[in-house]
């Protein structure tokens, strides 16, 4: 399974006690420099700094470790929401040069009509869980070519409403275990554009400092082939 956040509970709970410590930590150097122990002062600045620096070393070291993926049709990319998994995968590309009821491309280039497939995975949630909905979190959609360009989802293809019926279903509906839709998304790319690929992300605050997390510092991404 590829997924966006290995070990999600133990990377949760680490950022969380770093974050409070770091938060206890200060409080207590400030302190201590306010009553005139500089003793406390120093220890606590000391442990401050190996305990950040042991929470940097070990996401660096699962960046590090980390590998590329390029997902073939239809298989799925997870992302972790803390009790479950939402899952994506590309079902369908098709390329064209124009847009069935939109006027002329907004530049010159290729039109790719992605079919995105979201489903809730419901082999993956807890034993209490229920069968309520989910709202999946924000993800954002890029595609990076060979040289590394990012391009952005077209929001509206010349008066085509991208979230219009005919394009499926929204990103953000709900879900409940074991649901799923499909959802079109409109890239407009250059002609000379080489080995694009999809990728399916989410915001970096705060996933860029957890442990293990896609988004983190020198981590390998899971892109979707096209």
């Amino acid at each position: 399974m590829v997924v966006d956040l290995a070990f999600a509970p133990f990377a949760v709970l680490a950022f969380i006690a770093a974050a409070l410590g770091t938060v206890l930590g200060v409080a207590v150097i400030l302190t201590s420099k306010f009553a005139g122990s500089g003793k406390l002062a120093r220890l606590m600045t000391k442990v401050l700094i190996v305990g950040l620096s042991a929470y940097v070393l070990l996401m660096l070291a699962a960046s590090l470790t980390s590998h590329e993926h390029l997902l073939a049709r239809g298989e799925e990319k997870h992302f972790c929401e803390i009790d479950c998994h939402i899952a994506y995968s590309v079902v369908d590309v098709q390329k064209t040069s124009a847009l069935s009821g939109a006027a002329a491309p907004l530049k010159a280039g290729n039109f790719y009509v992605i079919t995105l497939r979201t489903r809730f995975d419901e082999t993956t949630i807890g034993p209490h869980r229920g069968n309520g909905t989910l709202q999946p979190n924000e993800h954002q959609l890029s595609i990076v070519d060979a040289r590394g360009n990012l391009f952005s989802p077209i929001p509206e293809a010349n008066g085509t409403d991208a979230a219009d019926p005919q394009y499926g279903t929204p990103l953000d509906r709900p879900l409940r275990p074991g649901e799923h839709y499909e959802t079109k998304i409109i890239f407009d790319l250059p002609a000379s554009v080489e080995a694009p690929r999809l990728l399916v992300w989410q915001p970096a605050w705060p996933n860029t400092f957890l442990i293990g997390h896609e988004n983190s510092p020198l981590h390998k991404k899971a892109y979707f082939a096209l």
